[in-house]
């Protein structure tokens, strides 16, 4: 029987957030923080899931399944996302399988996902048992939710490939369509996706967007250097969707000022992603001299994005001071995303430890908790069991 586990990166805004939906270029990585899904077929009438960050255990009789795909209106419905949506809403309701915000919000993502892409790829749905566990919190703009999506939707592709004999790695095909049902998933039942994130969770390392009106996306994987970062909690939880709404209102009443902050900051994204590809090459070639000059532009670039987002009101004091703190040590400091409670602290290679240890000290004293990781990390994962 087919067994195999899946695992995807968190993410994080490298620069650029909030100017993506005014048309400029982002970057955003990857954070080896993952989300981790064990898959099994099983030789029972039911379906097992287990997500216990969210407390849900279930087992789904099969049945309910086929009756809830087998209906006469389905191959129409499942056509049209958001009814489809809605039917799927009813069905964890009526049957009774949630009861916080988080469990509604995960079931939804995964028979959303579990129906759609079945319908999508030709697979016949049989009795499994899926767990899945994470290391990124929940509503941190670390990319919890877009990661578990990525997992769920490369499990149901892989579940496919290997339904019809197929064992080989994903093509790029796939793991666009991959992506693209991620987003799908995500913009239905959230109305609301920055189009990159599964991108990143996906592929890994660096992506580098633009939205161009009337012309889609224009996305760029980029190979970027692993780089180790420590994520500074700072006790602070920004709303997403407030966050929106401030920086739409302050584009009303500043627009000029706005516009030539927006643009500002796209000139930094497009600095950073340039900066990025030329580390990678420094350190191909060891260039230490050049090493030294372009993590000197990353740092000075990443805190001049800090200083265009207190200018547009989108900072809090808490950031800003432990942004502060990174930069009394030497370092460069910024939010990681829109609706954040952390803070990303860049660590160039061949620091003193004494210098890393100072700074953890202060972030200590002051009360901030950290993780040190890294980010530019590998994308999508897959093992057989």
């Amino acid at each position: 029987m087919n067994a195999f586990t899946i695992s995807a990166p968190g993410k994080i805004t490298l620069c650029g957030e909030h100017a993506e939906m005014y048309g400029k270029k982002v970057v955003a990585a990857s954070l080896n923080l993952r989300t981790t899904l064990t898959f099994y077929e099983i030789c029972t009438d039911n379906i097992e899931i287990e997500f216990p960050r969210v407390d849900i255990s279930l087992n789904v009789p099969l049945k309910k399944i086929q009756d809830f795909t087998s209906s006469e209106d389905y191959n129409h419905l499942v056509k049209d996302h958001v009814m489809f949506l809605k039917h799927v809403q009813y069905f964890i309701t009526i049957n009774g399988w949630w009861r916080t915000y988080s469990q509604n919000f995960t079931l939804q993502v995964f028979f959303y996902l579990l129906m759609y892409i079945a319908h999508h790829e030709k697979f016949v749905i049989r009795p499994f048992r899926v767990h899945v566990t994470t290391q990124l919190k929940m509503h941190t703009s670390l990319g919890s939710s877009t990661s578990f999506a990525v997992c769920l939707a490369a499990c149901f592709v892989r579940w496919a490939r290997l339904q019809r004999g197929d064992h080989t790695e994903f093509t790029q095909l796939e793991l666009k369509n991959i992506s693209k049902f991620a987003t799908f998933s995500e913009k239905v039942i959230q109305n609301f996706k920055l189009n990159c994130d599964p991108d990143v969770c996906v592929h890994g390392h660096a992506v580098s967007f633009r939205q161009r009106e009337h012309l889609g996306s224009d996305i760029k994987i980029l190979d970027a250097q692993e780089m180790d970062v420590l994520l500074v909690n700072s006790h602070i939880f920004q709303n997403k969707f407030d966050q929106i709404r401030n920086m739409a209102a302050t584009k009303r009443s500043r627009s000029n000022d706005v516009g030539n902050i927006l643009n500002i900051i796209d000139k930094i994204s497009q600095n950073v992603a340039l900066a990025l590809l030329e580390i990678k090459e420094g350190h191909k070639h060891n260039n230490l001299l050049l090493l030294e000059i372009l993590y000197g532009e990353l740092k000075k670039n990443i805190e001049l994005n800090q200083e265009m987002l207190c200018k547009l009101n989108l900072s809090h004091t808490n950031f800003n001071y432990i942004c502060s703190i990174a930069k009394k040590h030497g370092f460069a400091g910024k939010m990681t995303g829109i609706g954040t409670a952390y803070v990303f602290i860049l660590l160039p290679p061949n620091i003193p430890y004494q210098i890393i240890s100072n700074l953890k000290e202060d972030l200590s004293n002051e009360g901030f908790e950290y993780i040190m990781t890294k980010i530019f990390c590998s994308g999508l994962r897959i093992e057989q069991i």
